[in-house]
């Protein structure tokens, strides 16, 4: 929601102690994913073998993930940190994409929106502000959202949106200023 820049020294300690907790055999697909993305996103040099146990007998993803919908979306925002050689990871995004295209049609508000969007468009490829305002609007539709946060993340929105305004007025005002004072005529 845009707010992580208030928090950077707390979420580095805690991606830093994620990264040394090794007990990850009983974390489902959403939070294998998500951990996955957001230690690959901070330069943590996270091993893709963490997918291999949704893997079936024949080497396919597990029929069984195509209904959680959360750790398909989480897992086809990761699979998207592969490096060259992580096949898994490539199997990963034609997975979920298929899967999450059939499911995005079927899925209520606010679900289908996120599946929507990120379909179209990744979290980390998008602009900050922009992400934050879309997501924004669609976080205080989900019922277990938290109001403090969520309240926050608003205010805080809007004042950064208020500076960039502030700023963007003396830099036109700098360079108008200065272009038609100088004799008011163009070259």
């Amino acid at each position: 929601m845009g707010v992580n820049y208030h928090f950077e020294k707390v979420i580095e300690d805690a991606l830093e102690a994620i990264y040394h907790d090794n007990n990850e055999a009983d974390n489902d697909l959403y939070t294998t994913s998500l951990r996955f993305r957001l230690l690959r996103e901070h330069g943590f040099d996270v091993p893709c073998e963490a997918f291999y146990k949704f893997k079936d007998e024949e080497w396919n993803f597990k029929s069984s993930l195509m209904n959680d919908v959360q750790g398909l979306l989480e897992l086809y925002e990761a699979s998207y940190m592969r490096v060259h050689g992580e096949d898994i990871l490539n199997e990963a995004i034609s997975f979920t994409t298929t899967h999450l295209t059939l499911a995005a049609a079927t899925l209520a508000y606010p679900l289908s929106e996120q599946v929507t969007h990120a379909l179209k468009q990744l979290i980390r490829r998008g602009l900050l502000m922009v992400e934050a305002r879309r997501y924004i609007s669609i976080y205080q539709d989900i019922e277990s959202h938290n109001k403090a946060l969520l309240e926050f993340a608003k205010i805080d929105f809007n004042l950064l949106q208020l500076l960039h305004r502030k700023e963007l007025s003396e830099i036109c005002r700098h360079v108008f200023g200065s272009f038609f004072s100088s004799e008011g005529c163009l070259d």
